[in-house]
């Protein structure tokens, strides 16, 4: 039985791979016309807070302090590819933030004009190793890996997840940025959304 119940599970996780697996190759496949006709609301600090839990462990596992700041705030999206999003960004710095390092996700409103609806800025920014200003223009390129550190190199990894993020913010009519983070050392990745823009071909 004990044997059985392994297969079980294995067959459970390939099942849940294939899944995921199906769901990024639509979203590939997906025009920004025909992505943004299937958005719904979505309160990313919420999605935040839900995908902080689900990988809670890996952090725990390095004895990092991850903290999350901000309020409800609601774009209209595709909830998978922004949970994917999340995940991404998350895991890098889980992946490249050393031993009791800290981690800290942002989710706010930016103030605007009475006319205006405020867009929502997503802040991802760790203690980590870093990255060298001359690679932010790369950084994004399938498959890329940061190479010239050591420590980079030997971790784990396709390089494919900030690729993801890069095409989930443009079927968004986002935008991304990277600079050094508010630690002593580390990369802040920043994302705009602008409610708006969600709505239309831009």
């Amino acid at each position: 039985t004990g044997d059985n119940e392994a297969v079980e599970q294995l067959q459970s996780g390939v099942d849940r791979m294939q899944h995921l697996v199906e769901q990024l190759l639509s979203l590939y496949r997906s025009t920004p016309t025909e992505f943004s006709s299937h958005f719904t609301p979505v309160d990313l600090y919420q999605l935040a807070q839900e995908v902080i839990a689900e990988q809670h462990p890996a952090f725990e596992c390095k004895h990092q302090t991850l903290e999350l700041l901000g309020s409800k705030s609601i774009i209209e999206g595709d909830r998978f590819s922004l949970q994917t999003l999340l995940q991404n960004l998350l895991s890098n710095a889980n992946k490249y933030t050393p031993e009791g390092g800290f981690i800290r996700v942002t989710v706010e409103q930016l103030d605007a004009p009475d006319s205006q609806e405020p867009n929502v800025c997503l802040n991802v920014e760790d203690s980590g190793l870093g990255i060298d200003p001359a690679d932010y223009e790369t950084i994004y390129e399938r498959f890329q890996r940061l190479n010239n550190n050591p420590t980079v190199a030997a971790t784990p990894g396709c390089g494919l997840g900030l690729t993801i993020v890069s095409h989930i913010v443009e079927l968004h009519h986002a935008s991304i940025t990277i600079a050094p983070s508010g630690f002593e050392s580390g990369t802040r990745f920043t994302v705009i959304f602008n409610p708006k823009a969600t709505h239309h071909d831009v």
